[in-house]
Parts: C-alpha cells; structure tokens; sequence
C-alpha cells in the first residue's frame, strides 16, 4: 500500500527527511525513543491536524520507505561508451552542451540558494554569512526557528579574578573554535518543542515562553529528530559574549538583556522581549538555563581548539542563569549543574552544512 497515497504523506516526507540526515532505520522506526514514547508522537501530530496513525502503521510507512531506498535503481555512467557516433555530430553536441552548462552556471549564480521549498540553504551561505546574520528553517511539524551565524574565532573563556561574582572554577583559557555555527536566536519555545515532540512538559503553559522541564536526553533527541545539536560548552559562551569580554558580553546590562531574580516576578517570559547581545542572539541571559552538550568538569589547563568537555561525568553542563538567579549566575562565564527541572531549557546549534528544510 501506498501510504502516500492514503492520507500519510506527511509521515512519509518525515521518514525521508530522517533518512536524508542520515539515520538508520532501527532509528527512524522508533524515534530515537522507545515505541510508546514515539506513540506520543504520533498522537501529537495527529492533534496537529495530521491524518491518525498508530506505532503499527508508522512501522508499515517505514518499511515502504526502506523499501523503495533498497529498490533505487543504480545510476547510469554518463561515461559509458555506446557506441560509434559521427565525430562532427559529437563535437556540435560537446559544444552545445557546453554552452548549456555555463548558461545554468551564470543562472545559479544570480540566484540565491535555496532549497526545494524555496528557503535559505544553509550549505552554501556560511562562507559569505555575516556575524549575526539571521536565517530560518522549518521544523518537523511546521513550526519556524531562527537562527544566527556566529562565525568561527577565538576568544577567552573563563573571567577573570576581578570580575563580580566570578568563582575560582571560571579559569581564563584561549579557545580556538575552528568552525562556525548557527545558533538559534532564542531558548526553544513552547510552540517549537510541541511541533517535533508533540506534547508540552513546561510549568507556565504560553506557546512563546521557553520550553521547560526538559532533561538533557529530551533536549537531545528534539535535536536528533531536527537534523541538530546541542552547543558544547566553548560554543555557548562564545555566541553569548559576541566578542565582548564583560561580565555580560559588550558592556551589557542585565536587566535589558535578561529576565533574572531582580525583574522576572518569579516566573518565565516571551523570548525575545530582551536587548540582544552584539550578535543579535536574545534570552542568553536569564528566564531559562540552557543546557549544553558537554558533561561538567574542570576546564583544561592551557589553549584549546575546538573543545568539548570530559569524555565522561555525572551530570551536563548548564549556561546562562534563569528567572530566580541572582545576577552573578547570569553572567557570561558563569557554570551551573541542574537544580530544578522547572528552570531548565536548551538552544541548538546546527554545526554542519544542511539545509534549511528539517
């Protein structure tokens, strides 16, 4: 059976947006989660407006997809000798073709990239994207997140011993990060979470507060299901600071960039209400903290490129400070484990070329 052709069209383009990230299909048929946690899912989509489905089906929708990947045909070498041809024939065709070439050349030059959809492909604009230069893509589900070019650099992590609040694990150290990323320009939203995991776990219920309640492993598998990732460590305080060096980034003050202890009322706000930072990225201080990729530990002793935390530990790092942090635990360089889950959010990064479309 077709499911295309039965209403499921939605479920069969994820499948292949899934496998075109490049996972396998043990992953695409659970989800990257177990199957009752993927029925979740499924029943999220279908409250969305999707047609209903169920695990079984979903593992049917798979199986055709698997199916007709296995049954591509091979390409033909467009080398192959076929055959004689009249040599004067060959070259006019040579010429010709020749001259097509360089004409869809010039085309695609004039135009911008994109992909199928007609959105900002993400592969062939990093090398002219300025610092702070905002693009878009779609997520599983339909909803939109903006992202921010941060361009690759090196900078000093760590504060120095005169900074307010700093404590003594906040050791200053050259970072070299040899790539750039795009960064989402703000914490997830409850609205962007519920569009690719289909439910809603936060606290304080509003479609553009941050998500919250989250476990790194959630946070991840959101990011998995997204073609993204995490920020490592490195990553998150080199956006947050946009090439500044105080307590909050470029001479920034708090209470216009953030919602903190001192002006929050207790609870969470909107993104993107706040001042952003010099590179156009809001909410990196305070209303949630943002979980990174690395696992907590001490920092390295002398330069580093491209670092990404201790290979193993007990618990992930937490950046930026949420609603009920005082104002030294908002700071750039300041370094937290979880508390409570109620305060806990995420950014991704998209750390290698893709396009636009999840």
């Amino acid at each position: 059976m077709d499911t295309r052709n039965n209403g499921y069209a939605f479920y069969w383009e994820q499948v292949r947006r899934w496998r075109a990230l490049g996972w396998d299909w043990e992953d695409i048929l659970v989800g990257h989660h177990r199957l009752e946690r993927l029925q979740e899912k499924l029943d999220g989509w279908r409250e969305d407006g999707h047609p209903g489905i169920l695990v079984e089906e979903w593992q049917r929708i798979v199986e055709e997809c698997r199916d007709e990947d296995e049954a591509a045909p091979e390409e033909e070498d467009e080398d192959a000798d076929y055959g004689e041809t009249d040599g004067e024939d060959t070259d006019a065709g040579e010429e010709e073709d020749e001259a097509q070439e360089e004409e869809e050349e010039e085309a695609q030059e004039e135009e911008e990239p994109t992909d199928d959809d007609g959105e900002e492909d993400f592969s062939e604009v990093e090398e002219d994207a300025r610092p702070g230069e905002v693009r878009s893509l779609t997520l599983p589900g339909g909803a939109r997140m903006e992202m921010v070019w941060c361009p690759p650099g090196q900078f000093t992590m760590g504060s120095p011993e005169t900074e307010f609040g700093r404590r003594a694990e906040e050791v200053p150290h050259e970072v070299t990060l040899s790539s750039g990323f795009w960064m989402a320009k703000c914490p997830v939203t409850q609205a962007q979470w519920r569009s690719v995991m289909g439910d809603n776990p936060s606290f304080r219920r509003s479609d553009s507060c941050p998500v919250e309640r989250v476990s790194w492993e959630l946070c991840r598998d959101f990011c998995r299901m997204s073609g993204l990732a995490l920020p490592t460590e490195a990553q998150w305080e080199y956006a947050c600071r946009a090439g500044g060096m105080g307590a909050y980034g470029w001479d920034g003050r708090l209470g216009e960039m953030g919602w903190f202890l001192d002006n929050s009322n207790g609870m969470t706000h909107p993104v993107g209400q706040k001042t952003a930072n010099a590179w156009g990225l809001q909410d990196m201080h305070g209303n949630v903290s943002e979980w990174c990729a690395d696992w907590y530990g001490d920092y390295p002793a002398g330069a580093v490129t491209d670092p990404t935390g201790p290979e193993s530990g007990t618990e992930h790092v937490c950046r930026g400070g949420n609603y009920d942090s005082g104002a030294r635990y908002c700071r750039c360089a300041s370094r937290a484990t979880p508390v409570q889950m109620s305060k806990l959010g995420f950014r991704p990064v998209m750390t290698r070329p893709w396009k636009g479309k999840a």
